[in-house]
């Protein structure tokens, strides 16, 4: 057993219901808070009271551009190799055709000679 690990077996293991004890109390559903966590509560509360505003509609907009941005990049990156597959395939073809055009030009240059 390496010493990591000893390490966390001697300690002594919390209760699942020790931990939760604090957040038993909330009524989620009616939103009421005891007292004493009430500070805690309220600066989150703050964030979803705020109204959709014209800084968020541009947040949005600006995430929504970007997104758009992204996935033209990958369209892009798809349409740039196939396009680069078929050049190498003209490429390629080309190369075949040149061979087969010299030895058949040499074809008949040799028996034109003879």
């Amino acid at each position: 057993m390496s010493r990591r690990r000893r390490r966390y077996d001697d300690e002594e293991q919390v209760e699942l219901e020790k931990v939760l004890e604090p957040y038993q109390h909330w009524n989620v559903q009616q939103e009421s808070v005891p007292e004493e966590y009430a500070d805690d509560y309220a600066q989150y509360d703050d964030i979803y009271a705020e109204e959709y505003s014209d800084e968020h509609e541009a947040l949005d907009s600006d995430t929504r551009f970007r997104m758009a941005m992204g996935l033209f990049d990958l369209i892009s990156i798809f349409v740039g190799i196939v396009v680069i597959l078929i050049l190498v395939a003209m490429l390629v073809s080309l190369a075949n055709w040149l061979q087969d055009d010299i030895l058949h030009s040499a074809l008949l240059m040799q028996s034109g000679l003879q």
